[in-house]
């Protein structure tokens, strides 16, 4: 049992390193990427005089768009569908380059196909994990230069936050508001990432980005639970649209059952995948 522990712990320690070299260049334009909104978000607050704290620039990133009506015009939420679509463009393509570069080195290292796609697994949430981290960072960051600790808007303005959004945080504690804001962006894209992850080693990574990326647009259109973008946007969340179905309570639910259907079936499929056939025949 120790053995295995160790051979995992390398395997997933392995993933860590060399995704990150695989993806240094994307983690580059992660951080360029994340700048800009920052500095959107700072002239939106400009250009109504007042000042954004970390809450107001993330409510820019994240707010997306209120309930879809065909009949009105359309506003696509394109910093909020563009922040998500990167971070699934980010973590669809080094699974299965794994196995066509590598010659599935670490895969035939790992022993079991099992530890190898566990181990895949741990590394696309801590991809998501990390560059939901360095978008804190940068939001930190850029309010601390904007408003220091000293003006009381560093963390939150709340009168920005309505006068600019319509927000209204009347009523809802720290608790809750770390995970509207949060919490619930980061669990879609968990579930969002590993379902791609895993469609990858099935389909090609360029359709299983795509077939993702629809989904992801279709949140946009239908405010229904099933399309897990809606959890992501904040104007979309129970306590600002009156919907009760889109509350954290099933969001927490729709993504966990969502982890445990792919992780479960990708598990018994992958077992008789025929791993040649993703190495390209060789």
């Amino acid at each position: 049992m120790r053995l295995k522990c160790r051979q995992f712990k390398a395997l997933f320690f392995y993933d860590l390193s060399n995704g990150f070299q695989r993806n240094q260049w994307k983690w580059l334009f992660a951080l360029l990427l994340q700048i800009y909104f920052c500095i959107l978000a700072g002239q939106m607050g400009a250009f109504s005089e007042m000042n954004m704290g970390v809450l107001e620039r993330l409510t820019f990133l994240f707010k997306g768009i209120t309930e879809y009506q065909f009949e009105t015009e359309f506003e696509l939420p394109t910093q909020w569908l563009v922040f998500h679509a990167y971070l699934l463009f980010m973590v669809d393509f080094y699974p299965v380059n794994e196995l066509t570069y590598n010659g599935g080195q670490a895969f035939i290292r790992s022993g079991k196909r099992k530890y190898w796609l566990l181990s895949k697994m741990m590394w696309v949430i801590s991809t998501v994990v990390s560059y939901y981290m360095l978008l804190a960072i940068i939001l930190v960051i850029f309010s601390l230069s904007a408003n220091g600790f000293s003006t009381g808007s560093f963390w939150i303005s709340p009168n920005a936050m309505m006068d600019i959004f319509g927000i209204d945080l009347t009523g809802l504690s720290q608790t809750e508001i770390i995970l509207y804001w949060w919490g619930m962006p980061l669990m879609v894209s968990i579930a969002l990432c590993i379902t791609e992850a895993i469609l990858s080693l099935f389909i090609q990574p360029v359709i299983s980005f795509f077939v993702m990326l629809a989904y992801l647009i279709t949140s946009v259109f239908w405010m229904k639970p099933i399309f897990l973008g809606n959890y992501a946007m904040l104007l979309r969340q129970d306590f600002i649209s009156g919907n009760l179905s889109i509350s954290l309570q099933n969001c927490l639910i729709s993504c966990m059952f969502l982890i445990i259907i792919v992780i479960t079936v990708g598990t018994l499929y992958f077992k008789h995948k025929d791993i040649f056939q993703l190495q390209g025949g060789e």
